[in-house]
Formats: structure tokens, C-alpha cells, sequence
């Protein structure tokens, strides 16, 4: 049988599971920051060849006006630009291009942790478990070696994909619709910012949901328009 969640779990909001949570963030953090420890110097910008300082701060790529289109000169033509209304996106217009530079990476992917941790965490895994899952997807040579050379966009879809896991891990809550809702948005968000990767992310949730409904014990129609239903 599919194992759905022990009812008799402790639950992610109990004070223990905030307390995990905050260990969680702990750790990782003090992770990221000694691998990126040179980030926190004057002048220094590290890993950053597809994201260059000079590319995120150019005038046609600034915010908000990106968001409303804009226009990169070449040599030749050049191409017309558009910012999405993203994670990134919004991260770059608050704290601005030279702070973006310097810590977009470890922040996409402490969010990647995160997600990861939440996700393993609705599955009722030990604290131990989810602890060291969410630093294993953090640490996992895909996902940084893609965020270091400066496609961090990606590592943030593999988050909002975990994150939309989490939302969908049990089916039997009573905000099960509610939380459906949420796991497509957290889709959605990746797609915004995977692009490609996003799409073929989010193939990889509706097979978790269809996974889930068929997984059932019932009828082929009652699953298939519960599967429907939620996809």
C-alpha cells in the first residue's frame, strides 16, 4: 500500500518541528557560508560566468522596467529582453545588482535545501533523515556546479519542484485542495524560472499526483477522476 503519512506523526508546525527547522536553516546556512565565505569580501564576486555583474546591471536589464520589456543592443541588432515576475527576478530588485552577484547562488541554494527538507519532512522521514537530505540536495554536484557556473535559475525550479512535493505528499488532509492549489503555483514558479527545465519538472509532479491517485484502493473511475482532477 502507498505509505500515506502516519496520522499520529508529529507535525512540521509542532514546536519540534519548528525547532528542526530552524537547525535545518542553521546548518545549511553556516554551510553556504564558508564555501562562500569570499563573497562577503569588498570587490570579490564568486562563480558567476553565465551571470556577470556587468550583463545584470546593464541599463536595458534594469528593474522594474524590464518587467515591461526592453531592448540589448549587439554588434549586429540585438534582441529584445523581458524580465518574469520570478523569485529571482524579485531577489535582484530588492537588495540590487552587486549584492545579487555576490549571493544569489548560496540563496538559490538554501532555498533548494529548504524545499528538499520540506518535502522529506511530509513524507514523515526521521528529523536525522530530512536533515541530511536537505543537505545532500544542497550539496549535490548538479544542482551547485549548475548554480556556480550561473544558471541558478535552475537549481530554483528543482526547489519550487520539492516544494510542490511537499504541498502534495498527503493526499488525505482535509486542505488537500487547498494545498493542490499551492503545488501548482510552486509549478508555475518554476516553470517561470526553469523555463524548459520548468516543463520538464513539472512532467515529474503530475506524475507524483497520478502516482498518488492510483495508488488508491477504489474504483479505475474514482482514481482517474481524482488524478484528473488535481493534474
Amino acid at each position: 500500500r502507498y505509505p500515506y503519512p502516519m496520522k499520529n506523526s508529529s507535525r512540521p508546525s509542532s514546536p519540534r518541528g519548528r525547532v528542526e527547522w530552524l537547525y535545518m536553516l542553521g546548518l545549511l546556512s553556516l554551510v553556504l557560508l564558508f564555501l562562500f565565505r569570499s563573497s562577503l569580501l569588498s570587490g570579490k564576486i564568486l562563480f558567476s560566468n553565465d551571470g556577470p555583474l556587468g550583463a545584470i546591471a546593464a541599463a536595458p536589464f534594469r528593474l522594474p522596467d524590464l518587467f515591461f520589456g526592453g531592448w540589448y543592443d549587439l554588434n549586429s541588432l540585438g534582441y529584445q529582453a523581458t524580465g518574469s515576475p520570478n523569485l529571482s527576478q524579485a531577489l535582484r530588485w530588492l537588495i540590487g545588482p552587486v549584492m545579487f552577484a555576490k549571493f544569489y547562488t548560496p540563496l538559490a541554494l538554501l532555498l533548494l535545501g529548504v524545499g528538499a527538507w520540506s518535502f522529506f519532512r511530509q513524507l514523515r522521514l526521521t528529523s536525522v533523515a530530512c536533515l541530511f537530505g536537505a543537505l545532500a540536495a544542497t550539496l549535490n554536484s548538479g544542482f551547485f556546479s549548475a548554480a556556480a557556473w550561473g544558471m541558478a535559475p535552475h537549481t530554483v525550479t528543482v526547489a519550487t519542484t520539492f516544494l510542490a512535493m511537499a504541498a502534495l505528499a498527503d493526499p488525505t488532509s482535509s486542505r488537500s485542495w487547498l494545498r493542490t492549489v499551492l503545488a501548482g503555483l510552486a509549478v508555475g514558479m518554476g516553470i517561470m524560472e526553469g523555463a524548459d527545465v520548468g516543463a520538464l519538472f513539472s512532467i515529474v509532479v503530475a506524475a507524483f499526483v497520478v502516482h498518488q491517485a492510483f495508488a488508491k484502493q477504489g474504483s479505475f473511475t474514482n482514481k482517474l477522476t481524482q488524478a484528473s482532477g488535481r493534474l
